[in-house]
């Protein structure tokens, strides 16, 4: 019998600064359940708990500043994370065009 995990939900809302960044380019072939990839921007100048929101090797935005402290204490600890693109809102505001989830793998 194999031992099965859980996914436990940390974080699901939208892209901050998505309009900023390379996500209008790609948006159009991102798909509902694709992996997204977190970059701890340590050196950032405005701040140092950035996490960089990836669609393959194009940054879409950031992780919502209210959240990144967290998500950064996770990554430091490594615990191993799952960021998936949960859907694209074409006729919202661009701060709410892009829904995402954070969930921790237990």
């Amino acid at each position: 019998m194999g031992y099965k995990r859980s996914m436990v939900q940390l974080y699901e809302g939208f892209v901050a600064g998505y309009q900023y960044h390379e996500g209008p380019q790609v948006e159009h072939e991102m798909r509902k359940g694709e992996a997204l990839r977190l970059v701890w921007e340590k050196e950032n100048v405005h701040d140092p708990f950035a996490i960089a929101v990836y669609y393959k090797d194009s940054q879409l935005g950031y992780v919502p500043k209210i959240f990144s402290k967290e998500v950064c204490n996770i990554l430091a600890s490594r615990r191993e994370l799952a960021v998936t693109f949960i859907g694209l809102n074409e006729y919202a505001e661009p701060w709410e065009r892009v829904a995402f989830e954070i969930c921790e793998l237990r």
